[in-house]
């Protein structure tokens, strides 16, 4: 769940105050540019808020400026930034101004007086109608202006921070201009409005209901002693015309008399750890387009943060007020120790999750500023992971407290903390690793017996090139095509003829006789088949070319390029660049450090004296926004540097790379990447994916086969093992068996020798029959109604489970609901030609919608991301998931909401769960609790965790608070100790509650840091009555871990536990959470909606007004029935 920092430390930039500065500013016009003031360094700091979650920071002057500043607003248009400095007394504080076209800083100790300590800031929300509102800042109407807070087209909510009583933060004092009041001024000054702001819905004043009203300017200020304060406000209405020619400059503006506050309008915080004490803005931006984008906010009335949103209309105000924070927490560090070692502390750390994760570092305080301590980064062992990481590292002369940071790809160092010397904190993530090989012994012993078709075959391609499928394959397979014709036997690929060869020896097709074809494998992320038919089917039995002319007396030639290729899915990553999540190798170099990894490359036959080529793709994995470029690599053949490749940013990168003659040698090559560490960055993360080497290679035969691309008018292929060889030509799509082969012994071997197509490139297949590829045959499906008739509730199961959904199907059809099971086989058949893709799914329940009146969808079968086996633990997909970025940095995050998404408009189009069961035992207990889930209880218990600095146990009541009627108990940490908490929650499972909720920090396994809740806890519930679980937290329903159980799957599987569960299956907003959360609960208090509507409708409002927020679009799921009824 994103939350605020515990501290982000900043990074070192490059360009200097002054003239310099003027040409990347006018650059950036009306782009996602805001400014901000380091108090400590006393520079300008640039800050790209493209991403509103996850804001970059540059900076861009290395000249001191005041005694400390916060930057609070730039207009695009002429690049001004308007300043309020933060001074250490009334001389050293005021309102400034930066002009990069003069370049120039105006400020000075008379232009915002205060007490000491002083601090002065502001809040610019002009209209589309009004006038410029300060010439020489260059303030206007243009909806791209920047500012502190601002809306230019609705009202502003709860602008800051009250502490003793609901409000904002208020000042009084007197607003003057050249020592005159504002008020009575010279004509055209502003008259301001000192009124004190209420932001309950009682309150009195023109603030009352906590609006303030839209195109309002604010001017605040803290320090001094005293109680009540006020806010000054510029309203609309008083806007006065500027020009060059009337003094209206920012510091014409002074604040003097006795102030007082209460509330910390500083709090709007970035923290002090990336502007220093004291300069702590978040900032709000508008874009050209007149919506509003938010990096952060107090909540005045509740004093916790309000998250980054997008707001484009008024009526979507209600979503900028939870209690929401904006940045992610991507590392869930779930327990911390520290012992004496000896020499030093050893101090040691598990993370639950990790997310875009370069490594750690250790902190010790120096009064309010961290210091590093300990040598250089603790590496990441898996950047992005879902599964529990160990790390150790031992502190020499470590006393008292420490804090653990986490850095990400970016460079941002996100504070742990403060952890005691001698102490344990965080109950460890406790995960439970699945057991593939009881899975597998659980299945049936005899195959299932599946309606097949007896005169088809469906052929398995997983290697392209030539392919033969013989008469006893076929009939092993429960294939019977004897007797055929010759002529009427056919392939076909997507009902399409493919040309073949058929070779029998009596016309009929019997013992012996054989079927060639060219197939072509598939690589997708589920499958590496293509899928072929082998049939009677005299209409598509086409037959392959014969080229039966001799080859010309000459030369052949004597060598062709061949590649060599290396493509090892070793390690995944969520957060991929490219459109492939598996790669071999990650190196990651600390600067000034260099890290180097080898890889082999196996050349065969290779012709001596002749340059090669290597191919290399890589990934560049971390982004410094200062630095370009991010990455410099060298990469070494046998010890010869043969590329120095630079490049910047997350991005895949291919290398190619000449290998001079002489370098390359026949066997192991060894090619040695290293990752330089001197481009400037804190360190350099790369991933190595793939990599190949194009060579010279003579006509030798290799295993009895060569394949090879070439042009020439004959060839000669030379190490053959008999004579019974085969030859094919393919150029372009026409394919032709060369007949007229002339075989000659060499000692032990053959050599063939055959025409060739002169100037034009082809591809030759030669090969002796036992070389030849043999593919796997299974029989054809028949042919099942799936696409007809009535259907409300469709049933997709894996075809292992089909025969365990009696009472499943009785139950939905007693709820009044046309039930139909289709096997997912059956759909892979008949919306995708036989061939494992989740596309085909959606492909048919889009079908099912529109022709069979389909509202919802059950999925049953679990899945894994590791299809083929990669990480070696046994695991098996039952039914795929589709993926989708959902984040910047989560690029493949399971969405089964995309299976759901009829008209792909971002939005679910029917209710859909999933069983996510592997075996018949799990499946019939989750179907048992879901029977007999009666919809009737009224009690619900609420478990939230604690954070500094957001209050989840607030936005767990607000959701409470939605489930009118109901006996709602609760289990928050931030109210009680965990053991208290801990028992609450699980008597109240136990006891019988028909819903569970949960807000916090969370991980695949666990509830918090301080483990509220495990997977462990969840084996062990003992309630009779099933509960229905909402987890508003991250990765909680991570359904395809390979290895590992999450809370989900103890919470579904077992006898006890629950019905159905909810929640995120990616990294997630806690503010997109508390939006479609407060929808989602909206939808379960209405009697008698089901669960799956619920979060079905909920999807369709959120998307409506914030379709970007795919945290919670795509990467939050049900895993359950979909028309389970909470509420009857």
């Amino acid at each position: 769940m994103r939350t605020p920092k515990k501290g982000i430390l900043g990074r070192a930039g490059a360009y200097a105050l002054g003239a310099a500065v003027a040409a990347p500013l006018a650059a950036e016009a009306a782009d996602n540019r805001m400014y901000a003031i380091h108090d400590g360094s006393r520079t300008i700091w640039q800050m790209n808020v493209a991403d509103p979650v996850v804001p970059t920071f540059q900076k861009i002057a290395t000249q001191s400026i005041f005694g400390s500043s916060n930057a609070i607003a730039r207009n695009p248009s002429t690049n001004v930034v308007w300043f309020f400095e933060t001074g250490g007394g009334v001389t050293n504080s005021g309102v400034g101004i930066f002009d990069p076209s003069l370049s120039t800083l105006n400020g000075g100790g008379n232009d915002c007086l205060t007490g000491t300590p002083a601090s002065c800031f502001a809040m610019v929300a002009p209209g589309g109608t009004n006038p410029p509102l300060f010439a020489r800042a260059g303030f206007d109407n243009n909806a791209s202006i920047y500012g502190l807070d601002k809306n230019n087209t609705s009202a502003i909510y709860r602008i800051s921070q009250g502490q003793t009583t609901p409000g904002a933060a208020s000042f009084y004092g007197t607003i003057t201009q050249g020592g005159v009041a504002l008020a009575t001024g010279p004509a055209g000054d502003h008259d301001f409005n000192r009124d004190a702001i209420d932001c309950t819905a009682a309150g009195s004043g023109p603030f009352a209901g906590s609006v303030i009203p839209a195109n309002s300017m604010f001017l605040g200020n803290l320090g001094g002693a005293g109680s009540g304060g006020r806010l000054m406000v510029i309203p609309a209405s008083e806007f006065a015309a500027c020009d060059a020619a009337v003094d209206c400059n920012l510091e014409a503006i002074t604040i003097s008399g006795a102030l007082g506050v209460t509330g910390q309008i500083q709090g709007l915080g970035l923290d002090s750890t990336t502007f220093g004490p004291g300069g702590n803005n978040r900032l709000w931006l508008a874009t050209t387009a007149g919506t509003l984008h938010r990096v952060g906010s107090f909540d005045a009335c509740t004093g916790t943060l309000n998250a980054g949103s997008l707001v484009t209309a008024p009526a979507q105000l209600n979503d900028l007020t939870g209690n929401t924070g904006d940045s992610t927490v991507p590392v869930t560090i779930a327990r911390v120790e520290s012992v004496d070692a000896g020499k030093g502390v050893a101090v040691q750390w598990v993370t639950a999750t990790e997310t875009a994760n370069a490594g750690f570092r250790l902190f010790v305080r120096d009064g309010a500023a961290y210091r590093r301590i300990g040598e250089g980064l603790v590496a990441s062992h898996n950047s992005d992971s879902t599964e529990p990481q160990s790390y150790s590292t031992v502190i020499p002369s470590l006393r008292g407290e420490f804090y653990i940071a986490d850095v990400d790809l970016n460079g941002k160092e996100t504070i742990h903390g403060p952890f005691t010397v001698g102490q344990t904190f965080g109950a460890g993530a406790r995960s439970e690793r699945i057991d593939w090989a009881a899975i597998k012994r659980a299945r049936p012993v005899m195959p299932l017996a599946l309606p097949t078709v007896a005169n088809a075959a469906e052929i398995l391609v997983s290697d392209t090139g030539m392919q033969r499928v013989t008469f006893e394959a076929l009939v092993a397979a429960g294939v019977d095509l004897a007797g055929a014709p010759e002529g009427e036997i056919a392939v076909v690929l997507n009902g399409s003829a493919v040309p073949a060869r058929v070779v029998s020896a009596t016309g009929s097709f019997g013992a012996g006789d054989f079927v060639e074809f060219y197939g072509q494998a598939l690589e997708t992320l589920y499958t590496k088949h293509q899928v072929y038919s082998v049939l009677r089917d005299g209409s598509k039995a086409t037959r392959i070319g014969r080229d039966n002319n001799a080859a010309p007396a000459l030369n052949p030639p004597t060598s062709f390029q061949s590649t060599s290729k290396v493509n090892s899915d070793k390690l995944y990553s969520f957060a991929a660049p490219g459109n492939d999540p598996w790669f071999e190798e990650r190196i990651l170099a600390q600067a000034g450090v260099p890290a180097a990894k080898s890889f082999v490359v196996d050349v065969n036959e290779m012709v001596s004296g002749q340059a090669a080529t290597l191919t290399m793709k890589l990934w560049g994995m971390t982004s410094f926004g200062e630095v370009n470029p991010d990455h410099h690599v060298s990469i070494e053949v046998n010890g010869s540097v043969v590329a120095n490749p630079r490049f910047d940013g997350n991005i895949e990168k291919t290398v190619t790379a000449n290998i001079p003659a002489g370098v390359l040698v026949n066997g192991p090559n060894t090619v040695r990447v290293t990752v330089l560490g001197d481009t400037g960055t804190q360190y350099d993360l790369v991933h190595v994916e793939r990599y190949s080497i194009r060579y010279n290679r003579s006509f030798k035969a290799q295993n009895g086969a060569l394949e090879f691309t070439a042009k020439s008018r004959l060839f000669k292929v030379t190490g053959l093992p008999s004579t019974d060889v085969v030859a094919y030509r393919k150029v372009g799509s026409t394919l032709r068996q060369l007949t007229n082969l002339k075989l000659v012994k060499a000692g032990g071997t053959y050599s063939a020798t055959f025409i060739g197509n002169g100037a034009q490139n082809g591809d030759y297949m030669v090969a002796v029959a036992s070389a030849i590829t043999q593919p796997a045959v299974r029989a054809a499906r028949a042919l099942t109604d799936i696409t007809t008739g009535d259907a409300k509730y469709l049933v997709i199961a894996h075809e292992q489970f089909t025969g365990g959904l009696t009472d499943l199907v009785s139950a939905k059809q007693a709820q009044g609901l046309t039930v139909k099971v289709v096997d997912v086989a059956d759909v892979y058949a008949q919306f995708n030609h036989g061939v494992v893709d989740p596309e085909a799914i959606r492909l048919y329940v889009a079908h099912a919608q529109r022709n069979m009146g389909t509202e919802y969808v059950l999925l049953v079968g679990g899945d894994t991301y590791d299809y083929f086996d990669n990480l070696g633990v046994g695991s098996v997909s039952f039914i795929p998931t589709p993926y989708a970025k959902t984040s910047q940095f989560v690029r493949y995050a399971p969405a089964d909401t995309l299976l759901a998404d009829v008209n792909q408009d971002g939005s679910p189009d029917v209710a859909l769960g999933r069983l996510p069961v592997r075996t018949a035992a799990e499946l019939a207990s989750v179907i048992a609790k879901t029977v007999g889930f009666d919809g009737l209880g009224r009690d619900a218990i609420f478990a939230a965790d604690k954070d500094a600095e957001i209050a989840f146990s607030q936005l767990s009541d607000g959701f409470a608070d939605r489930l009118s009627g109901w006996n709602t108990a609760t289990a928050y940490l931030s109210k009680t100790d965990l053991n208290s908490a801990r028992n609450a929650l699980i008597s109240g499972i136990n006891g019988g509650a028909a819903f569970t909720s949960y807000v916090g920090h969370s991980g695949p396994t666990m509830w918090t840091f301080d483990g509220l809740f495990t997977s462990a806890d969840a084996a062990a519930l003992s309630n009779t009555d099933p509960t229905v679980v909402a987890q508003w937290g991250c990765w909680n329903t991570y359904h395809v871990d390979p290895a590992y159980n999450t809370l989900a799957h103890k919470f579904l599987l077992g006898d006890h536990g629950a019905a159905a569960v909810l929640g995120a299956s990616s990294l997630t907003q806690t503010a997109s959470e508390q939006m479609l959360g407060s929808r989602v609960i909206d939808q379960l208090a209405q009697p008698g909606e089901t669960i799956g509507r619920a979060v079905m409708i909920a999807k369709q409002q959120l998307a409506a007004t914030r379709p970007e927020l795919k945290d919670v679009l795509l990467g939050w799921t049900l895993l359950g029935d979909p028309a389970l009824v909470l509420n009857r």
